[in-house]
């Protein structure tokens, strides 16, 4: 089963809109993320990192380990930065493809700053027509 996630993201000086998106597997017995992106405009905010500490906090509880699809170029580079500060290890390679894993026992504190508003992975996800689930991340000031 997959979720496709958007990520919004609002701070002191307004709303940025769409920047992000986050395909998530949930198939048994380990939950995937199959593609994380941000948008390169809010790169030096960590949303990444931010997003990946979420999905560990709500994998934990389920039981699931929690994996990681990588595939290395020069235009990606900050994903594997943001996989690897939020405690993902290599598990295996085939050329430049990458399978990440978390360990799921130890994350980071989430950052006082930041709110979230996002929906509960355990629970069944809403299928609206018009309008896929989506995470909010918002900066505070700081």
């Amino acid at each position: 089963r997959h979720e496709v996630l958007l990520v919004d993201l609002d701070d002191r000086f307004g709303h940025h809109g769409c920047i992000g998106l986050v395909l998530l597997d949930r198939s048994e017995p380990n939950w995937r993320v199959r593609l994380l992106l941000t948008s390169c405009r809010v790169l030096p905010y960590g949303v990444g990192t931010l997003l990946l500490h979420w999905l560990i906090e709500a994998t934990r509880p389920s039981g699931h380990s929690l994996l990681g699809d990588y595939v290395a170029n020069e235009r990606n580079r900050a994903m594997l930065v943001a996989y690897r500060f939020a405690g993902f290890r290599i598990r295996s390679q085939v050329g430049d493809r990458f399978e990440l894993e978390h360990p799921l026992k130890s994350a980071q504190p989430w950052p006082a700053h930041v709110e979230l508003s996002a929906p509960d992975l355990l629970q069944a996800l809403p299928r609206p027509r018009a309008r896929r689930p989506h995470a909010v991340v918002k900066r505070l000031a700081e």
